[in-house]
């Protein structure tokens, strides 16, 4: 739920063991006006091979950029079970 307008961003990542990062989705939307929308993710390539796994921890990188407003960001990681 977008608190005012403006645009959401949003992209998975995970760590590979020896450390780099590969993406596994991302999804963008544009809140016209406050409220709720739906959110699609699209998943690279790569994301849907290592989604195949049975458990399987993401980096989530969250934005939210309000109309003539600073963006706001948050990370989280989440573990995929399958």
């Amino acid at each position: 739920m977008a608190p005012a307008p403006g645009r959401l961003v949003i992209a998975l990542y995970h760590r590979e063991r020896h450390g780099k990062n590969v993406l596994v989705g991302r999804a963008a939307v544009t809140f016209r006006h406050a409220g709720a929308a739906r959110v699609k993710l699209v998943l690279t390539r790569r994301g849907r091979r290592l989604l195949r796994a049975k458990r399987l921890t993401v980096t989530a990188r969250a934005s939210f950029a309000r109309v003539g407003q600073r963006t706001t960001s948050a990370t989280s990681q989440l573990t995929l079970k399958r």
